[in-house]
């Protein structure tokens, strides 16, 4: 059955306590075959699946550092220029918000000049 779409007439009937629907008995014959099916199908493809994202070895493309800079460095200085523009005047929050992030930065390893 598709997303949305109504049952089969006679599949649901009232019930008279609260006003609620149930599903009569013998109107999903059938189901949890197809569903034990479907299930087993999807662990084969899984299965047949092989991906590999490359995140242990993955680099930001490279952007010239000027000299006297770390590729971090230059990143902080850039950040820092940004806050100041986007910031006007940069409060304590920012800043601290900022030191954050360039912390886990730092701590993966990210900034690369390869």
């Amino acid at each position: 059955m598709r997303p949305g779409a109504l049952p089969p007439r006679g599949v649901l009937s009232p019930l008279p306590d609260d006003g609620g629907l149930s599903v009569e008995p013998g109107a999903n014959a059938g189901t949890s075959a197809a569903w034990a099916q479907g299930i087993g199908n999807a662990g084969e493809l899984a299965a047949s699946c092989s991906v590999d994202l490359g995140f242990e070895s993955y680099r930001f493309p490279g952007f010239p550092v000027p000299k006297g800079h770390t590729p971090f460095s230059y990143l902080e200085e850039l950040c820092h220029e940004g806050a100041r523009r986007r910031y006007h005047p940069i409060s304590s929050p920012v800043v601290k918000q900022l030191a954050h992030e360039l912390d886990v930065i730092e701590k993966t390893a990210w900034p690369s000049s390869s």
